[in-house]
């Protein structure tokens, strides 16, 4: 009798630790997604404000013009290449050119 009583404490204190283990191991998670969230969210702040101060029109004439490359951009001169419309617009002709076809003809 008592072994079998010593098995289930045993057993017992086993998945005790276990769970522990587990609701550690989550809280480590959720922890370092929220440290992750929320450098992210500093860092568009700051590259948003940084996008204010970039000449778009320079850029844009630089890109065509071959002197910068696409590939090249700091984060805040893409973000305000990302969110100015005129060139939207034109990356969107651009690749109606060169594929051919419109995204939802793609999906048929």
């Amino acid at each position: 009798m008592p072994f079998k009583a010593i098995a289930k404490l045993c057993k017992g204190i086993e998945k005790a630790a276990k769970e522990l283990k587990v609701k550690y191991a989550d809280k480590q998670v959720k922890k370092s997604f929220e440290k992750w969230r929320k450098q992210t969210k500093k860092k568009t702040a700051k590259t948003a404000r940084k996008s204010e101060k970039v000449d778009i029109e320079k850029l844009k004439n630089d890109i065509w013009s071959g002197k910068k490359s696409e590939l090249e951009l700091k984060d805040a001169e893409r973000y305000a290449l990302n969110h100015d419309e005129e060139w939207l617009r034109e990356q969107e002709v651009l690749r109606q050119t060169m594929y051919g076809a419109d995204d939802d003809d793609l999906d048929r």
